[in-house]
């Protein structure tokens, strides 16, 4: 089976409610922070980055938890089937998010993400 196919079935589990990372480690026999971790110390990033690579799923687990949360805020908003109460209450609101402003903020990022692809084609 193709990596694609086997991607089509991740998407299709997650669809279902399956967690993602137990999804991709189904299919591929490990997920795709792992994968990025090892490829974080490979390249030798920047400790900031490999750490937010590490636990943008698990921010409570960082040692440098607030730009984990972040990126795991944008990682949630940005999905298709964003849900707000996915999000972390208490981290948004010690950012001064208001939970009624999400739906902006993900609009704002999802044409911010449009504009820079758009840049780099």
């Amino acid at each position: 089976m193709t990596n694609d196919k086997l991607y089509a079935k991740v998407k299709d589990r997650v669809s279902e409610g399956a967690d993602i990372l137990e999804a991709e480690r189904k299919y591929f026999d490990s997920d795709h922070v792992k994968t990025g971790s090892l490829l974080a110390k490979r390249w030798q990033l920047p400790i900031l980055l490999a750490n937010i690579v590490s636990y943008h799923h698990a921010p409570s687990l960082s040692s440098i938890p607030v730009p984990c949360n972040l990126v795991c805020l944008i990682d949630k908003i940005v999905q298709e089937d964003f849900n707000p109460n996915s999000v972390d209450k208490d981290f948004i609101k010690t950012m001064g998010i208001d939970v009624e402003d999400l739906e902006d903020l993900r609009q704002a990022v999802l044409h911010k993400a449009e504009v820079l692809i758009a840049e780099l084609a």
